[in-house]
Formats: structure tokens, C-alpha cells, sequence
């Protein structure tokens, strides 16, 4: 499976011409989505990190090219942010910024400084968290467009001009955007909850620093507003996927992927706090998506509707499996800045 997954980014997926990975590739070539955006790029780095962790000899070279793309083309030194995409040729970047991303970015840089112990990645994964957690989410931003608005707080904004200005009304008239949706995304709560858990278990190890405490704070602030916001909040159970800037639901779809962040992150603030409340909303969680998501035939059902029936409306396909995989997970391994990490330096490692 590794050698599959490094052939993939070393063959039809990598540019061999101008450089960096498509963002996707069809069955013929030429055919596909040949844009360069930073979010596939996150996962470039985390694939290639992974497998150097795994021991894997073909590793580095791998990560070496993709951090070199990364530096050159994606990271924005002043903003201590990412760049979104660019074109096949690096001509035109584009005018838009996204959280989404930026997401993707802190947790594929904790997954190169655990992979190489270049803290330049750790830092640069403070920068982008301090910027978006402690600063936009923390300060939350209005309807109007006015920063700070009342009771936004930990709703976090997600879309943004190429100066870092908010966007709060970005695909209002097309909310569920399974990339840039409309208003607050909860899944992306308790995945930024979670993140700034492994980032402070990062800070917290080896040369002795101290971890900023406002990243345990800001975790359970973000957890807490997600929670209360997303779970069964329109007669029904689960999460809905998005919520308006007054916390009330926007799209009601019951996304997989973020019930698996719902579980990860609880598992990682039990680890973390030892608070028995977040035992208890990961096993009544976890028993929902048993009941609920678990396909008999395989997998999860990548969408539910309101009504808890399999829906189409934001996901056509079935896209990915590595949300549910690392919540199923996170009980079993002990909390490291990557999951790679956290699984070699575990029982399952010898499995």
C-alpha cells in the first residue's frame, strides 16, 4: 500500500515539466484538474512524512521535493500563511485565501517536524494556529462583515481576500459547498480543537519549551462552541455540517468525516484533561455513528440527510476514509504531533 500510494506521487500524479502535484488526475491522459493548490499539496507533505516515519528508504526524497515546492511557491513569510493554489504553470495564484487549507497546512507541517525534527515546520504550524485560532476564531466576525461580531466568538471564519480581510458572506448562494461552504463549519472546529492539542504536545516535548497555555484554551473553547452548535440541533441527532454567523444550522446534512473529528477530538481532550465529560460524549457519539453511519457492506455512509437517510446533497461519492480511520485510532495511540508518530510509538506498531 505505501509503494502504491509513493508510486501515485511520483508518476501520474507529480508534474514532471514545471514541478509540484495536479490536484487530480483522470483515466486519460491530460484529463483531470491540473491547478496546483496548496490543500492536495498538505497531503503530498503528509503522505510522504508518514512514510518516513514507516522507515520507508524513498521517503525522503519525496519530502525534500515537496517541502522545497512548499517553500518556494506556497508559504507567505510575511503573512505566516499559505498561498491557496496556483496554476499548472505557477503563472497565477489565486485571489481567494481559505482556512481550509491553512488547516491541512498545520497538520501536514506537524507531520514533517515529526518526521525530521526541523522545528521551522512546528513554528511555522504556531503561526498559522496563533493567526487563525487565537486570532480569528477567538475574535470571531459578524454577518456584516464586522470583525468581533456579538456571540461569534469560536465560530470560525473560513474564507478570505489574499490580504487575510474576511469574506463572511463567501457562497452564501451556494452553502453546501463540500470545500467552501457558506458560514461556520463545525467539522473544522474540532479538527483546529485538535490540532492545537497535537501542536502543544509538539511545544511540550524534547527541548523542554513551554507550550502556550491559550492552546489548551482555545481548544475546549472551540470544542464547546461546536458541540453546542452542531449536535442535534434541529430535532434530530448528529452534527449538521455548517451553521450561520448566529450559530443557527445552514446546511443539516450529517457529514461522516465530521463526526469522526467530533470523536477524535473528545478522545484527545480526555487524553489531555482527564475530564470524564469527554469520555462520555465520545461513547454516545461513537454510538451514533454505529447506528447510524457504519455501512454494513464496508466503510461509513459519507452523508446522511436530516432524516438520517443516505444523501447526495453535498458529497456524490464516496471521497475518503482517513477521518474515520485516525478517530478510530486515537484511543489506542498515545497523543503526539502526528498520527504517524503516535502509531509507531504504539502497541499497533508491532501488529
Amino acid at each position: 500500500l505505501v509503494e502504491h500510494g509513493l508510486d501515485a506521487l511520483r508518476g501520474r500524479l507529480h508534474d514532471d515539466a514545471r514541478g509540484g502535484w495536479f490536484a487530480a488526475v483522470g483515466p486519460e491522459p491530460g484529463s483531470g484538474d491540473d491547478r496546483k493548490p496548496f490543500y492536495q499539496h498538505c497531503f503530498v507533505l503528509l503522505g510522504a512524512a508518514s512514510a518516513l516515519v514507516a522507515g520507508h528508504r524513498d521517503a525522503r526524497e519525496l519530502l525534500d521535493e515537496a517541502l522545497t515546492v512548499t517553500q518556494r511557491w506556497f508559504w507567505d513569510e510575511p503573512a505566516g500563511m499559505p498561498r491557496e493554489s496556483w496554476d499548472r504553470g505557477w503563472t497565477q495564484t489565486e485571489a481567494y485565501r481559505g482556512v481550509n487549507a491553512t488547516m491541512h497546512g498545520v497538520e501536514a507541517f506537524l507531520g514533517v517536524y515529526d518526521a525530521t525534527r526541523d522545528t521551522v515546520w512546528r513554528d511555522r504550524a504556531l503561526r498559522m494556529t496563533e493567526r487563525v485560532v487565537h486570532g480569528f476564531a477567538r475574535a470571531g466576525v459578524g454577518g456584516d462583515g464586522i470583525r468581533g461580531g456579538a456571540g461569534t466568538a469560536w465560530r470560525i471564519p473560513e474564507h478570505f481576500d489574499p490580504d487575510w480581510n474576511p469574506l463572511p458572506d463567501h457562497n452564501r448562494d451556494h452553502p453546501a459547498d463540500p470545500f467552501r461552504p457558506y458560514g461556520a463549519t463545525v467539522g473544522h472546529a474540532l479538527e483546529w480543537s485538535r490540532l492545537c492539542l497535537h501542536l502543544r504536545a509538539a511545544l511540550g516535548e524534547g527541548a523542554g519549551e513551554d507550550a502556550p497555555a491559550w492552546l489548551l484554551d482555545d481548544a475546549r473553547a472551540l470544542f464547546e462552541v461546536a458541540v453546542a452548535d452542531g449536535w442535534s440541533r434541529d430535532g434530530g441527532t448528529g452534527f449538521v455540517y455548517t451553521v450561520g454567523w448566529d450559530g443557527r444550522p445552514v446546511v443539516h446534512e450529517r457529514m461522516s468525516w465530521v463526526a469522526a473529528e467530533a470523536v477524535a477530538a473528545a478522545t484527545v481532550l480526555h487524553q489531555v484533561t482527564r475530564d470524564p465529560r469527554f469520555a462520555e460524549q465520545q461513547r454516545t457519539w461513537w454510538e451514533w455513528i454505529r447506528s447510524h453511519l457504519v455501512d454494513p457492506r464496508g466503510a461509513w455512509h459519507p452523508e446522511l440527510s436530516r432524516a438520517l437517510e443516505p444523501s447526495a446533497t453535498v458529497w456524490t461519492d464516496q471521497p475518503e476514509v482517513y477521518h474515520a480511520v485516525q478517530a478510530t485510532l486515537f484511543p489506542r495511540v498515545p497523543l503526539r504531533p502526528s498520527v504517524a508518530r503516535a502509531v509507531a510509538e504504539s502497541p499497533l506498531a508491532a501488529r
